[in-house]
């Protein structure tokens, strides 16, 4: 296994297949990919593997909606998914999974109203800090965040999905996020009625926290005028992953591999930086072998397998 830490906050999937896997009695089983909710990143990169997977016809990938990264790894552990994405940031089981490929990188997002007096995220203590919904890899990671912080008051985790919302009815004084960036927080900044604060205390954060990183958002990214924020925002940043059982068909795992690194894929997912070093490198879990066969295939042999 890797020595890099295992991952799971956000999301997985289900479905994807170019030619058919009959079942023993003859039939085309389903290969479920856990995803997300609607609108979210894993969400659509389900949505068009399903569609890159299926078009020979037959249903053998399905994408499955679901509250996210914790739930994803849970449901594979229980072997009600074949496929599942998961965000970074805490540990898990991972007994029986293996490692497609890393998919993107999330950042974490700290969000407050313009007019907040809130300026670090040490000003969070006691604050209401809406994060994502339970079995979501953003409530996942903002709970090691206010572990490992300690702060005092500690923070008061708000579980809601829409942080718009939860704003305007004054039941929430920020809220923090990870996600991919220009994805789900994109309409609720080019309001320009909020702000990302900066997490200068990433580098201390990240030494007691699991699988997490130092980085940074970049300037204008989002808001009116590309002025969110105005210049790069320390933060904190986690790598996505695509997990397998690893009792999936090779077949299967090879071909959906296949299709990850299609124009289509990566056009519909909006995922132009998804390489295949970067897909294999920071792999969270040992790769699958057929996901290992399909980086290495341009490879040249060694003597042993040329024999």
């Amino acid at each position: 296994m890797p020595n890099k830490a295992r991952t799971a906050t956000g999301i997985v999937l289900a479905s994807l297949i170019y030619g058919n896997v009959g079942c023993s009695d003859g039939s085309t089983e389903t290969y479920l990919i856990g995803t997300s909710v609607p609108g979210s990143a894993f969400s659509a990169l389900g949505e068009a593997l399903e569609s890159a997977a299926n078009r020979s016809g037959d249903t053998l990938i399905e994408a499955v909606e679901t509250r996210g990264s914790v739930g994803n790894l849970e449901r594979l552990r229980a072997g009600d998914l074949h496929f599942g994405l998961a965000q970074g940031g805490f540990e898990f089981d991972d007994a029986g999974l293996s490692s497609v490929a890393s998919i993107d990188v999330e950042y974490l997002h700290v969000i407050v109203p313009n007019d907040s007096p809130i300026h670090d995220l040490r000003a969070l203590a006691g604050k209401r800090i809406a994060t994502g919904a339970r079995g979501s890899g953003s409530l996942a990671v903002v709970q090691s965040i206010a572990k490992a912080a300690s702060l005092q008051p500690p923070l008061v985790l708000v579980e809601r999905e829409n942080a718009n919302e939860a704003f305007e009815e004054s039941e929430i004084d920020a809220a923090m996020f990870v996600s991919s960036l220009r994805r789900e927080l994109t309409p609720l900044l080019q309001s320009g009625a909020y702000r990302l604060i900066p997490v200068p205390q990433a580098k201390a954060l990240a030494v007691d926290m699991y699988d997490v990183r130092i980085a940074e958002i970049p300037p204008g990214v989002y808001g009116p005028n590309l002025s969110i924020p105005p210049k790069a925002l320390p933060t904190l940043a986690v790598d996505t992953n695509l997990f397998v059982r690893t009792d999936v068909p090779d077949e299967i795992v090879r071909r959906l591999t296949e299709a990850l690194f299609t124009y289509h894929v990566q056009a519909a997912a909006r995922l132009p930086g998804l390489s295949e070093e970067t897909a294999q490198n920071e792999a969270d879990l040992e790769l699958h072998p057929a996901a290992r066969d399909f980086y290495t295939r341009n490879a040249p042999l060694s003597a042993d397998q040329f024999e």
